[in-house]
């Protein structure tokens, strides 16, 4: 048996945000919010205020952006910039104050809380006039629809989830690159060959199993969904329950790695760094960097595997983060017009790099992955985008209540995963503990 190391938390995208999705309901309240005309989010004589959450220099690159479109239009726009630590705390204060930013970025696990608490105006009527629409990917619009309504305009493009491999540790054990048109079956037997070529001390792969982006990945190479338009779960308790016996297989053979090794949270305690394994995965393809930025080595993507023989290749190219206008900011229409700029302007997009992933605008996007300019590491997300877009299909806009089942930090499915790994529950007992959860956060 393998050294099992000492009982520590899996590792999570977000680690450490704080505000799940019923403490954001709690904190905007039922009723909507409203907002005096003196009241803005932003010091008195701007004439837009707008706060987003970066990593990196992404902060620096988006003020650079937003500097251009106010030098442009001559005007004072009040930029409220900050980390994710604590983003959702302050927005969630603001809105239910009544002082909401005229602009602000959202993320997929949280968007349907704000626009089912009336906090968000709907872009629609600005579509096709004041955001020009002619060369935005249509998968990115149709992903960001809610019953139907624009609530939040997408900022850039990633596939997700994005399995990303070490072709360093791949070549030194004489292991061929995988074929992207690969199967479950062929990942596993993919991670039996790794598993017995490194030995003692290594795993074919990093663990998924608590990773709703990863879960939503299989269920749509079943040709399912995880939501449906209006709110509802999309897969069956045999779908979870398939889901948490294989990762469970996967454990119990050793040829994944198990919870208990994982010391710590972020890129720095992913098996892809701390050599434990040499697959891994990131939310989103913009991703990588963090990962390059921590080693040498030669990084690439992988696709999610097709679920089995009989069943098409389906990706997800889909935005990572939107901005969206409060419902009661007297400034929607210079609101809109900044969010035109940010996906619609080369010197805006050239300034934010894919700190949002690629530009969601086609024509700009393409022009850059063939300029011959970009840094390699960002050349392989271009072109990672440009080929799973070709199998790609947008999904339903996550609801309200999605945000605890999984997203955010320590999601329902992370935890039925958990017990299931650590023996504190059987397959059956973890799927009818989450499909119990389900019903109470999404009604």
């Amino acid at each position: 048996m393998k050294s099992q190391g000492y009982r520590t938390p899996a590792l999570r995208r977000r680690s450490f945000l704080t505000v799940t999705g019923a403490s954001v309901a709690a904190m905007i309240g039922a009723s909507g919010c409203s907002r005096p005309e003196d009241a803005g989010g932003g010091t008195e004589g701007s004439a837009l205020t707008v706060t987003w959450w970066g990593e990196g220099d992404q902060n620096t690159r988006q003020s650079d952006a937003i500097a251009a479109f106010a030098e442009d239009r001559g005007v004072e726009i009040e930029t409220q910039p900050t980390n994710f630590e604590g983003y959702f705390d302050r927005l969630a204060t603001q809105v239910a104050g009544g002082n909401a930013p005229d602009v602000f970025q959202l993320y997929m696990p949280t968007m349907g809380e704000y626009a089912d608490r009336n906090a968000l105006h709907d872009l629609s009527e600005f579509l096709g006039e004041t955001i020009d629409d002619t060369n935005l990917e249509t998968g990115a619009i149709e992903g960001s629809l809610l019953e139907d309504q624009l609530f939040f305009l997408p900022l850039g493009l990633s596939t997700q989830p994005a399995l990303i491999y070490d072709r360093t540790v791949f070549a030194e054990l004489g292991a061929p690159d995988p074929d992207p048109d690969w199967t479950l079956d062929d990942y596993v037997t993919l991670l039996e060959s790794l598993t017995d070529a490194l030995g003692s001390d290594g795993f074919g792969s990093a663990e998924f199993g608590g990773d709703g982006i990863v879960f939503e990945a299989f269920v749509r190479s079943k040709g399912k969904e995880a939501f449906t338009t209006d709110g509802a779960l999309a897969f069956e308790s045999d779908d979870l329950r398939e889901w948490l016996q294989f990762w469970e297989d996967l454990r119990q053979r050793e040829l994944v790695v198990h919870p208990r090794l994982i010391e710590g949270s972020g890129f720095e305690a992913s098996p892809l760094i701390t050599g434990q394994a040499p697959i891994a995965y990131a939310y989103s393809s913009k991703g990588i960097q963090g990962y390059a930025s921590l080693t040498d080595h030669d990084l690439d993507f992988l696709p999610f595997p097709r679920y089995d023989a009989s069943t098409d290749r389906r990706e997800l190219v889909a935005p990572v983060e939107w901005m969206g206008l409060a419902a009661e900011s007297p400034s929607h229409q210079l609101g809109a017009e900044l969010l035109n700029f940010l996906v619609n302007d080369e010197g805006a997009a050239r300034a934010m790099g894919i700190g949002h992933g690629v530009p969601v605008n086609n024509q700009i996007r393409e022009a850059f992955a063939a300029s011959g300019e970009l840094d390699p590491l960002v050349q392989k997300v271009y072109d990672n985008v440009a080929e799973a877009i070709e199998f790609s299909t947008p999904r339903p806009m996550y609801p309200a209540g999605a945000s605890e089942l999984l997203g955010g930090t320590d999601p329902v499915i992370d935890r039925v995963n958990q017990q299931v790994a650590y023996g504190e529950a059987t397959v059956g007992e973890a799927t009818e503990q989450f499909f119990s959860e389900a019903e109470r956060l999404l009604g």
